[in-house]
């Protein structure tokens, strides 16, 4: 059942299911993605004992800003605190995480700046951590589409075409994955959210240098910048045939955790995984909250 939870800026929708009594287990979508991606997964969570919170990130499907004022903001630090304030009003605890791309960034992010205090255990799929500061030459032409959204005309292209620019990532990052009709409409309701175009320009314009950071987020980020390390249990899953994230980026992800930490590199997998084999990361993700309790 989606709800709508009043954050700090955020009216935020949140599809709530599961046990009544369940352990707290809140899975955080990517981009270009909707909370739909986690569907295939969720009966099997339930049945494990687990009570789901997915919400839709900011600028995503019904999630709304609360004030107009408000900078359309798509930072991680930003995307951390919208979780850490679910979670305060929602009075969760201790949660458990699964997140992907954008969402396993957040995961990581929440991890290193509230530690155990927050996030029991965590599954973060596709994406590595501090994987920015040296990028291989497959890294950088993978990320085109964040240096194209930088100029004017990827502006405009993102503003005018979010389905047609978004499907063509899931062709080229999940390629043995084929969208169905059902996904085309969920996302077509999905990036019609009248801010998803400014907050995913946000996200990639303020990344590389090419838009000012959000300042109501730097004591956050100042946070990170003295101390990145890690030490929430954390188990890394990412494709070899992922076409957006090379999987070399994540190799030196382990110096960085100072807690229980596993790397899973799946052969045959992309992007989305979560989608291309729900099942398999439904019940790794599972056994690794179960080995880290």
């Amino acid at each position: 059942m989606e709800k709508i939870i009043d954050t700090q800026n955020l009216h935020m929708a949140v599809n709530i299911s599961g046990p009544s009594d369940g352990q707290p287990l809140i899975l955080l979508h990517g981009w270009p993605d909707s909370w739909h991606t986690w569907d295939a997964m969720l009966p099997i969570l339930h049945q494990a004992g687990y009570k789901t919170f997915v919400p839709s990130l900011r600028g995503f499907g019904h999630t709304c800003f609360r004030h107009e004022q408000t900078r359309r903001t798509g930072s991680f630090f930003a995307l951390a605190q919208d979780i850490k304030d679910l979670i305060d009003v929602l009075q969760l605890g201790q949660v458990r995480l699964i997140g992907q791309d954008w969402g396993a960034f957040t995961a990581l992010m929440m991890s290193n700046l509230w530690g155990t205090a927050i996030v029991r255990s965590s599954v973060v799929l596709a994406e590595g951590w501090q994987t920015f500061g040296n990028l291989s030459l497959d890294q950088i032409q993978n990320f085109w589409y964040q240096w194209f959204m930088t100029t004017e005309q990827g502006e405009r292209y993102v503003r005018n075409h979010p389905l047609t620019f978004a499907e063509h990532m899931w062709q080229s990052w999940s390629p043995q994955y084929e969208l169905t009709d059902a996904d085309h409409a969920d996302f077509e309701e999905t990036f019609a959210n009248p801010d998803w175009a400014a907050v995913t320009l946000d996200m990639y314009r303020s990344r590389w240098g090419y838009a000012p950071t959000d300042g109501n987020y730097a004591p956050l980020a100042e946070r990170v910048q003295r101390n990145d390390r890690i030490a929430v249990p954390t188990l890394n899953i990412i494709g070899r045939a992922d076409g957006c994230t090379d999987y070399h980026q994540a190799s030196s992800m382990a110096s960085f955790m100072d807690g229980p930490f596993k790397q899973e590199l799946w052969p045959q997998a992309g992007h989305f995984l979560q989608r291309e084999q729900s099942t398999r990361v439904a019940n790794e993700a599972i056994q690794w909250f179960e080995h880290t309790k």
